[in-house]
């Protein structure tokens, strides 16, 4: 399945950032809503669920496994400034 999900930076910067700053890794998904993770600091003390509404429209749901949060965070970013995405 290859699909382009038009994501704008700044939603972006809304759930990815705070999910960084508590974890080095996540799962991402999506769903007829936007995008959402959970995700929990490495301790286990903080549970952090984090949501942002979006125009998305996809046939099926995606799944992302994200191991290493910063990197896949910098790549989109480089993308988005290129115009790769809206």
């Amino acid at each position: 399945m290859n699909e382009i999900i038009p994501i704008k930076k700044a939603f972006l910067e809304k759930l990815l950032k705070p999910v960084n700053r508590l974890s080095e890794s996540c799962v991402l998904k999506t769903d007829s809503e936007g995008l959402f993770t959970i995700c929990s600091s490495p301790d286990n003390t903080v549970i952090l669920y984090a949501k942002i509404k979006t125009d998305i429209d996809l046939e099926e749901p995606l799944r992302l496994n994200i191991i290493i949060l910063i990197s896949f965070y910098q790549v989109l970013i480089a993308w988005v400034m290129k115009d790769h995405f809206l």
